[in-house]
């Protein structure tokens, strides 16, 4: 966890403001991996997924809350991932091949 309390320092304070969360349960070892945050609200846990995903992965932050996006959407360039996008959804309507089980 000490590596995202550094990652989170970075974090604009405005995402901070908006965070409604309880923790970050992100792994270590995800370089180049594809993280998905459901309910991701304003980003934060986005970004320090990003800073762990590195330049060769991916972050996908989906929220229900248009206004908590708009918060993420302001700083992109706190990303080191290339790609790092918000979308407006519940979380009941993202799909998953085949199929939830």
């Amino acid at each position: 966890m000490g590596c995202c309390m550094q990652i989170f320092a970075k974090v604009p304070a405005e995402v901070l403001d908006k965070f409604y969360g309880c923790g970050a349960p992100l792994p270590t070892g995800i370089d180049g991996l594809t993280v998905l945050d459901l309910g991701s609200g304003s980003g934060r846990d986005c970004y320090a997924a990003a800073a762990l995903v590195g330049e060769s992965g991916s972050v996908i932050g989906v929220d229900m809350t248009r206004e908590q996006l708009e918060v993420l959407a302001l700083f992109p360039h706190c990303s080191s991932s290339q790609s790092l996008c918000a979308c407006h959804l519940g979380i009941a309507s993202v799909a998953r091949p085949g199929g939830w089980h």
